[in-house]
């Protein structure tokens, strides 16, 4: 009897240990898979890390649990908003909105009217992968008794969400007023998906108009320049706050998005001088190709620890100096990526260099062309660089500022530079709005 009870401990206490062991084990397993799987996408939070594994937004479904979360509760990073929740969220809005679909990346400005109630939007910072709200540029405007917002994601997350507002819903009566290409490659489906009027506005009125709302409601420190001497890419140049023109002369407005336009603004109106095909995307699209960049974010803090000379051939590489007769300084660049032609193994240059050397190039075509032209219509003294590059792009700003010193101008950005497209739109809706009387977004 004893020797059967024996025999039936020990397995049962076999079986629980083995148990104990299996599950610690599968946890570890399980732990570390997750772990692998993170890094091999190297998402920046779990909602990134979904959407990784999924080629449309995060909401595939008819609803989701953040379009009905409660306004004003702060979003985490696993709950935050997705950009289709973003887009649903637009017909309820009141007071006005402006949306420019860029090439690259699409602009929201909402303006929040004073005493009205959360919403979704407001509710959160971040929105899916890309969508971000702006803190630090909300401006607060007493004619309009509002509060504008600003907000930016992904022209092709946009797109994708787009995609997905295939029921559509009943007509709101709302109407969204949309500028740049995609107001017109999009339009028809957010009008269908969300049950509004698309009203497209053209995307060099929507700059002047951007320009000109801004210039009389924008911040005191709205245009600023750089002090810039000598150009170095480790240096802080001082931020000089520069007043908004007086439009007795003519300016320019150099938009810099996906591509180039540059307008000459006048009292009378304003016409398109220019442009080249050599924009941010051109950066952006080369930059993904030749390095491991997974955002523009990342790309500029490649730029920052890059040194372009290690790739780009300089004058003093030509003439072992600076180059005296026509005043060239040995440290200006002769050829850009000169020095891959003459490498043993270009393939070997360090990413962070060949990325430098990228905006750099990219950068100086622009200043060459945007000054040019300025020149030939007289308005080097008021020469503005404007669009959706520039953010967060030291780099190009002081390159810009560098160029322009150096020829006599001064190169003046806008603290809202990439959303003066979106802010024009949002001014052609206030005014709709109080031509007629209807609904707006």
């Amino acid at each position: 009897f004893f020797f059967v009870m024996g025999r039936t401990v020990l397995l049962v206490l076999v079986s629980v240990t083995c148990g104990y062991v299996a599950g610690v084990l599968h946890g570890r397993y399980r732990s570390r898979r997750t772990r692998s799987l993170g890094q091999a996408h190297r998402p920046r939070d779990i909602t990134e890390a979904v959407e990784a594994l999924t080629p449309l937004d995060l909401d595939q479904g008819p609803s989701t649990p953040e379009c009905s979360k409660r306004p004003g509760m702060r979003s985490s990073p696993c709950s935050r908003p997705t950009t289709r929740c973003l887009l649903q969220q637009l017909p309820n809005l009141k007071g006005g909105l402006g949306l420019d679909v860029g090439g690259t990346l699409s602009k929201l400005v909402y303006l929040q009217p004073d005493q009205s109630p959360p919403n979704l939007i407001l509710a959160a910072e971040f929105y899916g992968t890309s969508g971000e709200r702006i803190p630090a540029l909300e401006l607060y405007v007493p004619e309009l008794r509002g509060t504008l917002h600003f907000i930016k994601c992904s022209t092709t997350r946009l797109e994708e969400a787009g995609r997905l507002l295939t029921k559509g819903h009943a007509s709101t009566g709302a109407a969204i007023h949309v500028t740049g290409g995609g107001a017109f490659k999009s339009g028809s489906r957010l009008q269908v998906g969300l049950g509004v009027t698309v009203c497209p506005v053209d995307e060099m009125d929507s700059i002047v108009e951007g320009f000109n709302f801004l210039r009389k409601h924008g911040p005191n420190d709205e245009v600023f320049s750089l002090q810039v001497v000598k150009w170095r890419i480790e240096k802080e140049h001082p931020v000089v706050v520069e007043p908004w023109p007086v439009l007795q002369k003519p300016l320019f407005v150099v938009n810099i998005g996906s591509g180039v336009s540059i307008l000459k603004i006048t009292g009378a109106g304003y016409e398109r001088v220019g442009g080249t095909a050599m924009g941010g995307g051109t950066f952006w699209g080369l930059c993904r190709l030749v390095t491991s960049a997974g955002s523009f974010d990342e790309a500029m803090q490649m730029c920052q620890r890059g040194c372009n000379t290690k790739v780009d051939k300089l004058v003093a590489d030509i003439y072992g100096g600076d180059y005296e007769r026509f005043g060239l300084p040995g440290t200006m660049v002769a050829s850009c990526f000169g020095k891959l032609a003459s490498m043993a193994d270009p393939k070997q240059c360090d990413p962070e260099d060949v990325a430098l050397g990228l905006l750099r190039m990219v950068t100086l075509q622009i200043a060459l062309l945007a000054t040019t032209l300025a020149r030939q219509h007289d308005c080097l003294d008021e020469l503005f660089f404007v669009g959706g590059f520039l953010r967060n792009n030291d780099v190009a700003r002081t390159l810009l500022a560098y160029f322009c010193n150096n020829i006599g101008s001064r190169a003046k950005f806008l603290r809202h530079c990439d959303f003066v497209g979106a802010t024009g739109a949002l001014n052609v809706c206030l005014t709709a709005e109080d031509m007629h009387s209807g609904s707006r977004v």
